[in-house]
């Protein structure tokens, strides 16, 4: 006569201890935008689900900013579009628990000529 054995295998599922939560790029929106020579043009950046990173606005490769054009908590506005002001800007998110910088995709601006007044 044969006795069975029962194994128990007993499987223990326990979550993953993060110490930083996991890095992701940064998000900006709008991706592009258009906007009459002259106006105010604003993109936006920020980092689902973590308030804490510090966010920073450039030109691509790290270029400054145009004279002008302000950034604050994540917000990137131009007062009055020019040339000057078009182009490419990408967003950098730092967070200070590991200093990782991650770089968002880059935005555009575009500045478009006003259709000219018609006169009546």
């Amino acid at each position: 006569m044969y006795k069975r054995h029962h194994h128990a295998i007993h499987v223990i599922i326990s979550p993953v201890t993060r110490l930083f939560p996991a890095t992701i790029p940064p998000k900006v929106d709008p991706i592009q935008q258009t906007v009459d020579r002259g106006q105010p043009a604003r993109f936006k950046c920020w980092v689902p689900g973590n308030s804490n990173v510090q966010l920073k606005w450039s030109r691509p490769g790290g270029g400054a900013l145009p004279n002008g054009v302000q950034e604050q908590q994540g917000i990137l506005h131009i007062p009055r579009a020019t040339e000057h002001e078009a182009g490419q800007y990408v967003c950098t998110a730092t967070d200070p628990r590991d200093n990782t910088p991650l770089q968002s995709e880059p935005v555009s601006l575009n500045i478009r000529d006003p259709a000219p007044q018609r006169e009546l």
